[in-house]
C-alpha cells in the first residue's frame, strides 16, 4: 500500500494548483498535481465515505468510474476528523495532532468531540473560554488560495467552529438536498471573474453507511443518486476547468461479534490516568505512572487477540499517522498508546458517562475497504 500516493499529497496538489506558496509537494504530489494543472476554474468534491470499495458497486458504464484515474490512501486514523483537519491545513494527524472524533485536552481535563465542538459526556457546546485554536492550530489553506475561493457544505454545518475550520475566511454556503448543488455552483461559478476554487462536502453516503452498513441495498440507490447528480456538476464545470473527486475514508460491514467494551471496573482501565479517546479502530490510552507493564499485560490478556498496542514513540517511528515526527501540537494530544484493530474489531470504552454507539458500517483502521479512497478527475 505504501506506493498508493496518500490523501494529504492530492490535498497539496490543489493547493499548489491554486498558487499556494510554501509547500513543496512529495513525488507523488507532483504527479498529482500535474495531472491536476491549473484550470481556470478547479471544482473539489470530497465524498465523505466513498471508499473504492464502494465505488466499485456502481455499474462499470457510470459516470464516476469512468473518472477513475487511481486510488489514494486515506490519513490514518481512516476517519472524518483526522481527514477533515488534514483537508483544512494540507497537514498529516502527525503534525495537525487530531486522534479522532474524540480528544482529551490535558490543561482543561475535558473529553470533547472534535466534530461538534462539544462536550463527549454531556454533549454540551463548548464554553467560549475552550477556543476553537485550542484544537486547530493550524489555519485552513483557502484563504491563501489564489483567486475566488467558495465552499459549499451540508446546511446543518454553518456557522459552526467546522466551517471556520475549514473555509477559514473564505465564502461558505449551505445545501439543503444533493440536488442542489450543481444549480449552485454554477451560479457560483458564473459570478467568478477571474480563476476559482470551488470545494464541495457531500456527507449523505457516509451518514447512510453507518445506519445501515454499506452492502445494503439502499447504498447502491444512493450511490446512483450521487453518480447522476455530478455528471449534471460535470457540465457545469467543464466550459471553464476541471472536476476533481475524492473521499476522506471508506467502510466496512461491522462484524458484531468482533466489538469489544470495557468500563471503568475492568483492569485494563485501572491503569489509565483518563478514559481512552480517538476512534473504536485506533483507541489512544495515558497511563498512571508505574503504570504501564501492568497496562500492557492487561490489556494484551483482554483485547491482544484483536488489538496491536503500540507506545507512542513505536507510532511515531513507524509513520502511521503520516510522519515520523511529531510536532509539538501532536505530542500533547496523544496519549502513551495506541490500539489498533487487526482485522475489523471495535474497542468501546463506555460507563454512565461515556455511551457507545454502535453502527452497521465502520471506519477509522488500516483495513484496504477503510483506507483506499478513489482519485477521480475530469477536465478539459
Amino acid at each position: 500500500m505504501t506506493d498508493v500516493p496518500y490523501f494529504c499529497d492530492l490535498l497539496q496538489a490543489l493547493a499548489v494548483s491554486r498558487g499556494v506558496s510554501g509547500i513543496t509537494p512529495t513525488v507523488r504530489g507532483r504527479e498529482l498535481q500535474k495531472r491536476i494543472g491549473k484550470p481556470e476554474i478547479l471544482c473539489f468534491v470530497l465524498i465523505d465515505g466513498l471508499g473504492t470499495m464502494i465505488l466499485d458497486r456502481l455499474p462499470r458504464g457510470s459516470f464516476l468510474r469512468s473518472l477513475h484515474e487511481g486510488n489514494l490512501r486515506s490519513v490514518f486514523p481512516s476517519t472524518t476528523a483526522c481527514a477533515m483537519t488534514s483537508l483544512s491545513t494540507g497537514l498529516p494527524p502527525a503534525v495537525h495532532g487530531i486522534p479522532g472524533r474524540y480528544m482529551y485536552l490535558k490543561e482543561r481535563d475535558l473529553h470533547i468531540d472534535t466534530l461538534a465542538f462539544r462536550t463527549r459526556t454531556e454533549r454540551n457546546i463548548l464554553s467560549p473560554e475552550t477556543k476553537p485554536l485550542e484544537i486547530w492550530p493550524f489555519p485552513s489553506l483557502l484563504p491563501r488560495m489564489a483567486g475566488e475561493v467558495f465552499s459549499l457544505i451540508p446546511e446543518v454545518l454553518r456557522n459552526t467552529p467546522f466551517e471556520k475550520v475549514l473555509a477559514g475566511t473564505t465564502p461558505t454556503v449551505g445545501y439543503r438536498d444533493l440536488s442542489s448543488i450543481p444549480e449552485i455552483l454554477e451560479r457560483r461559478i458564473r459570478s467568478f471573474t477571474s480563476r476559482g476554487y470551488l470545494y464541495t462536502y457531500i456527507w449523505e453516503l457516509d451518514s447512510l453507511c453507518h445506519r445501515v452498513g454499506p452492502d445494503d441495498p439502499e447504498v447502491d440507490k444512493l450511490l446512483k443518486v450521487l453518480d447522476e447528480m455530478l455528471e449534471k456538476l460535470s457540465e457545469k464545470v467543464l466550459p471553464r476547468g476541471t472536476l476533481v473527486i475524492s473521499a476522506d475514508h471508506g467502510q466496512f460491514t461491522v462484524d458484531p461479534r468482533q466489538e469489544y467494551r470495557f468500563s471503568d471496573d475492568h483492569p485494563v482501565y485501572k491503569s489509565l490516568l483518563t478514559p481512552p479517546f480517538g476512534e473504536p479502530r485506533a483507541l489512544q490510552f495515558l497511563i498512571k505512572r508505574g503504570c504501564h507493564e501492568r497496562f500492557v499485560d492487561d490489556f494484551n490478556a483482554s483485547f491482544g487477540k484483536a488489538f496491536h498496542l503500540y507506545p507512542m514513540e513505536e507510532v511515531e517511528k513507524l509513520g502511521l499517522f503520516g510522519g515520523t515526527t511529531f510536532s509539538d501540537y501532536a505530542k500533547q494530544r496523544f496519549g502513551d498508546y495506541l490500539a489498533v484493530a487487526r482485522d475489523r474489531g471495535l474497542l468501546f470504552f463506555e460507563n454512565s458517562l461515556f455511551k457507545a454507539a454502535s453502527h452497521r458500517g465502520e471506519h477509522g483502521g488500516l483495513l484496504p475497504e477503510e483506507r483506499i479512497i478513489p482519485f477521480l478527475i475530469r477536465g478539459k
